[in-house]
């Protein structure tokens, strides 16, 4: 539950909703199936699905197998999903996003080495990412581990040690920067997921938020 007591929103008067975790977890999923629930109660809503999925880089890496993990991929991703949460501000009254702009931090820090400039790069962004948590109204923390295997998905690391160090790593930087987390209860179906969410929304996000969701 959050650590900290909640806000109003500030993203432009957008609700601004996240869905985080290492891969796997099943944030994509929620984010839509959420996203669709929203719609029906006719809320403005936008989904901001996976920017890795539409990055050159994580392409390069996942189907092409031609680089390789790298910090520029990271950098990308972390400033495509700062614009894109910016550009769907403007029209929408809440954005449902797959993940945050912490995700990418977290990351960047398993890579096996980093310059000193690139680690002073890192701790920079890390100032920014802190100064920019603010305008997340709710974070939803995902830790279902499914199988990586089971949907034959070129975009996913089957590495289990991998999503084991990227959920550590994730979390330290998510509290390093202030950001906090709402724990979804492990083990639900997705329905029950959705239903979870959605309840919580309505009942203990920020007010506006809650406005937003009043019948």
């Amino acid at each position: 539950m959050m650590d900290r007591e909640m806000k109003s929103m500030s993203l432009g008067g957008t609700a601004l909703i996240a869905v985080e975790g290492s891969h796997g977890t099943g944030k994509s999923t929620l984010v839509h199936g959420l996203t669709a629930r929203l719609k029906e109660r006719s809320v403005n809503v936008a989904a901001l699905v996976e920017t890795a999925r539409r990055s050159p880089f994580v392409e390069e890496l996942a189907i092409h197998r031609s680089t390789s993990f790298s910090l520029a991929a990271q950098l990308q991703l972390f400033c495509t999903q700062l614009a894109e949460e910016q550009l769907l501000a403007r029209h929408h009254e809440m954005i449902v996003a797959d993940c945050s702009v912490v995700n990418a931090l977290g990351y960047a820090r398993l890579l096996p080495s980093l310059s000193v400039n690139e680690e002073a790069l890192l701790i920079a962004l890390e100032g920014v990412v802190a100064a920019y948590a603010g305008s997340y109204d709710v974070v939803f923390y995902l830790e279902d581990r499914y199988e990586l295997a089971r949907t034959n998905d070129p975009y996913r690391l089957e590495d289990e040690g991998i999503r084991a160090r990227a959920d550590i790593a994730i979390r330290a930087e998510c509290e390093a920067v202030g950001l906090p987390l709402v724990q979804v209860p492990v083990s639900l179906s997705l329905q029950e997921r959705l239903d979870w969410a959605q309840h919580f929304l309505r009942r203990q996000a920020p007010e506006p938020v809650q406005a937003l969701l009043a019948e």
